[in-house]
């Protein structure tokens, strides 16, 4: 894009657009107030980004990078005053010795386009930091009401910016084929319920949103548990995790039962009697059905039915917390809310592979399976906070970083 067309900025940017340099911090004093305000648990990491970046560099704004798959041909400034300034190259002609071309190619080819977004901030209260923050999600979701389009954003400057890999050893390998050539051998239908759900568990892995990464980790122990409990016949391998041994019909009896008792009150109150009967006789004999299977296999005094079903201190349970993601009560357009169930991905993710793994050990006799692993640490160079007088070759465009 050409440097004419870049909007004007008001107030101090650190970076000019479309690049990210190093911070370079002027003292340990302005070092550490930064750092101070990243590790500050009830701060956002977006808010403490904004507070650590303003710390070091006196900017007048938060900057941030956003992703889509809309590929906007101009800058353009939204509602709450924030500027999205596209970081590729715009026409046709694209040379091969042009590397912010050839990445706009790739971002073309994967319909993911990198722009650089900027929030003017002028009040560094908290409040109004949280409050200027909000518009930021705001504004970019409003781009679905046109079309199937996303946007995902994050800081220019995380002070957490890190990633990892997980090495795997021999050992984990064949522990691994110790278990999947064991599940050849037990019947379809129990191949495919255990694989799907091994699947919910694989797939988390793959999303970056974490209601829908929350809520795979629960359909992992949901697929398998009713499985279990509703579907499996009397001959399956699985019969032995079964809480509830009655039979197909008896339990549906039970339920027109349960359902036919409520309504006997229909004359006295028409609309408790119908809600009774959905939450007496339906959605609580669902909830009981998993209760009762996690019981059986962990135990009630277990951590895995505690973090499940008990709330945790300030937290809701597991479970309460499924049910508020999935009929749509989360209001996962702020940051904020998305961070509270961030939080409990490790619970969640621990708590679906353990279930997973109780039952594969147990139908197989496995005493001993590992998942310790050795976690490699990526740092990104780029968040790096350098000191006056460091060697530093200057900013990176946008497009090489992130596209």
């Amino acid at each position: 894009m050409s440097d004419s067309i870049f909007p004007q900025i008001e107030g101090n940017k650190f970076n000019n657009w479309c690049e990210r340099k190093i911070v370079i911090s002027e003292s340990d004093l302005k070092t550490q107030k930064a750092f101070r305000y990243a590790a500050r648990k009830d701060l956002t990491t977006a808010e403490g980004s904004a507070f650590f970046l303003h710390e070091l560099t006196n900017c007048d704004g938060f900057e941030f990078v956003a992703f889509s798959s809309s590929k906007l041909t101009n800058p353009i400034t939204l509602n709450g005053n924030i500027t999205l300034v596209p970081c590729f190259t715009l026409g046709n002609r694209i040379s091969k010795d042009d590397p912010i071309g050839l990445k706009t190619m790739d971002m073309d080819r994967r319909s993911r386009f990198v722009y650089d977004g900027w929030l003017p901030i002028s009040d560094w209260s908290e409040d109004n930091v949280r409050k200027s923050l909000k518009e930021i999600d705001k504004a970019l979701s409003s781009f679905s009401l046109k079309t199937g389009t996303y946007f995902e954003w994050l800081p220019k400057y995380e002070s957490h910016d890190h990633g990892s890999s997980y090495q795997f050893t021999e050992e984990h390998l064949q522990e691994l084929e110790n278990i999947t050539s064991k599940l050849e051998n037990i019947p379809q239908e129990d191949h495919y319920a255990i694989y799907r759900s091994i699947g919910w568990l694989s797939q988390s892995f793959r999303l970056n949103d974490p209601s829908a990464k929350f809520l795979f980790f629960i359909l992992t122990i949901e697929s398998l548990a009713y499985y279990i409990e509703k579907e499996a016949k009397e001959n399956s391998s699985l019969i032995q995790f079964r809480a509830d041994n009655r039979t197909k019909s008896e339990r549906k009896e039970n339920m027109k039962n349960c359902i036919e008792q409520s309504l006997s009150e229909l004359g006295k109150n028409p609309i408790e009697s119908i809600k009774n009967a959905y939450l007496n006789c339906i959605e609580t004999g669902s909830t009981q059905t998993l209760k009762s299977h996690i019981e059986k296999l962990h135990g009630k005094d277990s951590e895995t039915y505690k973090l499940l079903f008990e709330k945790q201190s300030e937290d809701m349970s597991l479970y309460n917390l499924r049910h508020k993601i999935a009929h749509g009560n989360s209001y996962t357009i702020t940051e904020s809310e998305r961070e509270k169930i961030k939080n409990r991905l490790w619970d969640a993710e621990r708590v679906a592979r353990g279930y997973l793994l109780k039952i594969l050990k147990t139908l197989f006799g496995i005493e001993h399976f590992s998942t310790k692993f050795t976690a490699e640490i990526f740092v990104s160079a780029g968040n790096m906070v350098g000191s006056k007088g460091m060697k530093y070759g200057g900013p990176v465009h946008m497009a090489i970083l992130y596209g």
